[in-house]
């Protein structure tokens, strides 16, 4: 079974966001494996085959709402902490809208992470290896906050090994 491909529609298109929204709550709801095409389509108003127009199948659906979460984090996250030269507030931001983004929604993208078992192997190590990238960025960040805390007080210590020691546990997690 080859990598599945997304139909080529529009991305900004209003229908395949609602798609994506939708299908993202039902698998955080039931689970990825629990829930079928018809379920989805069912809670869309729509048929299968009117489904199938927008994504080739459950696994290209499962591979955008992810990106879509990845890219989220890229953009409200990663970048926009890049220009602050403050370690502490860097890391503050950083976790402040990590925090918002998996909230958003209900949390129902966030969640998914753990789906992406449910993909095929290939499709499996893209999503693996960016989500390894921006934790790497993240533990890097986490890091200068450290070597900028040791010059500090030993409370500021602390607090940022406590933030890298709970980034490296959670990717050590997800790992798994």
């Amino acid at each position: 079974m080859g990598i599945p491909k997304v139909a080529k529609v529009a991305p900004n298109d209003a229908r395949r966001a609602e798609i994506c929204r939708t299908a993202a709550q039902i698998f955080r709801d039931r689970g990825y494996d629990a829930t079928s095409v018809s379920d989805i389509a069912r809670a869309l108003g729509i048929t299968k085959a009117g489904l199938y127009y927008y994504f080739e199948s459950k696994e290209a659906l499962l591979l955008e709402i992810t990106n879509y979460g990845l890219d989220r984090v890229r953009d409200q996250v990663i970048l926009p902490v890049r220009s602050i030269r403050d370690p502490e507030e860097r890391l503050r931001q950083l976790v402040l809208r990590h925090a918002r983004i998996a909230t958003d929604g209900h949390g129902a993208v966030a969640h998914l992470t753990d789906e992406i078992r449910s993909l095929p192997p290939a499709m499996r190590r893209k999503v693996e290896q960016r989500m390894q990238r921006t934790a790497d960025a993240g533990r890097r960040r986490a890091r200068n906050r450290l070597a900028g805390a040791r010059r500090r007080h030993p409370r500021e210590r602390i607090e940022a090994q406590t933030a890298t020691d709970s980034i490296a546990r959670r990717t050590a997690l997800r790992s798994r």
